[in-house]
């Protein structure tokens, strides 16, 4: 029976997250299956950690060396490209997390995975993600010519996270993703993501916003703790002022206590009734954030002005709008 594999990765720069990352799945998740470090240029000498502690460690060659997107990041992110490669057919289903996760509890339902599955918090549109950030001529012509040859209105979904059986890997899908890339990189503002989005828009699946809940988007520790796996994109809690700081330090720290010859259980398991219950509760506190307080601010705006002519005109429309008595 094929194992099971989890996998991060990381360049010299976030060596440290990684380690974390590993940490808060063993002493979190109970993953029994395979730990794996994809290095982008780390030296030898930080490898020996990962190594000793049992996590396999790939080594590979940069998709590019430039800086890549809207923020000109480390092309690291491009190496989940390599996921995709044939050799990646030994492992039965393949987990990955970007290395500014947080694992919270079981990861066991997705070993269950069909296809390709992955989610977003805020729904959008993959052709909204899709447009100029350089200064080159030709980026219009290439926005026109995604639209015409991939059907762009699908859900995006986020990249940080995702989970696929390894029969979805085919013959030249590794260079299908780099040959993309390379043609339309100037309107790809996050990378690896618009590729992975175009190339699974057939086939993805949701699933729960517990496996990747984007903690810049909701900061509230009472919903968080629900969730299965913390993301903490662009709001990092390696910074001293941060909520998590207290819970990623520790995890830091417990690292050096990994020892994957001795396997724990998971600190907690959600049953699939309790993962539909809590997804539905950051939904609507999700919309209450983004969608409700926003007018509901506009509208204080507008009380402020007219305020008066509105109460003289109907008091009761006055207090559903938010005036002051």
């Amino acid at each position: 029976m094929k194992q099971n594999l989890l996998v991060t990765i990381s360049d010299e720069n976030y060596v440290n997250q990684a380690k974390q990352f590993f940490s808060s799945v063993y002493f979190n998740s109970g993953w029994d299956g395979d730990y794996m470090l994809i290095s982008h240029e780390i030296p030898e000498k930080k490898l020996k950690w990962f190594r000793e502690k049992g996590i396999l460690v790939k080594k590979i060659k940069p998709i590019t060396n430039e800086k890549v997107g809207r923020f000109q990041i480390s092309s690291a992110t491009m190496d989940k490209f390599y996921l995709f490669t044939p050799e990646f057919k030994k492992w039965d289903v393949i987990i990955y997390f970007d290395a500014d996760f947080t694992i919270q509890k079981s990861l066991d339902l997705l070993k269950e995975t069909k296809g390709f599955v992955a989610t977003e918090m805020i729904p959008e549109k993959v052709k909204n993600t899709i447009y100029p950030f350089s200064n080159n001529s030709n980026s219009m012509k290439l926005i026109k010519e995604l639209k015409q040859k991939f059907n762009l209105k699908k859900q995006k979904f986020n990249a940080g996270f995702f989970a696929f059986n390894t029969q979805i890997i085919i013959e030249n899908l590794f260079p299908q993703m780099k040959k993309i890339f390379k043609k339309y990189k100037t309107v790809f503002p996050d990378n690896e993501e618009q590729v992975l989005n175009i190339i699974f828009r057939n086939i993805r699946k949701k699933t729960s916003i517990l496996y990747n809940y984007l903690y810049v988007h909701l900061k509230d520790k009472k919903y968080a703790e629900k969730a299965i796996a913390l993301h903490f994109m662009s709001y990092y809690p390696w910074k001293k002022e941060h909520p998590f700081n207290q819970t990623w330090e520790e995890n830091l720290k417990k690292a050096e206590k990994i020892n994957l010859k001795k396997r724990l259980p998971a600190k907690e398991t959600l049953t699939k009734e309790q993962i539909r219950k809590y997804t539905k509760g950051i939904k609507r506190a999700l919309f209450i954030e983004k969608t409700i307080i926003p007018i509901k601010d506009k509208l204080e705006k507008v009380i402020g002005k007219t305020g008066k002519i509105i109460k003289n005109i109907s008091p009761k429309i006055y207090k559903i709008l938010g005036g002051k008595q």
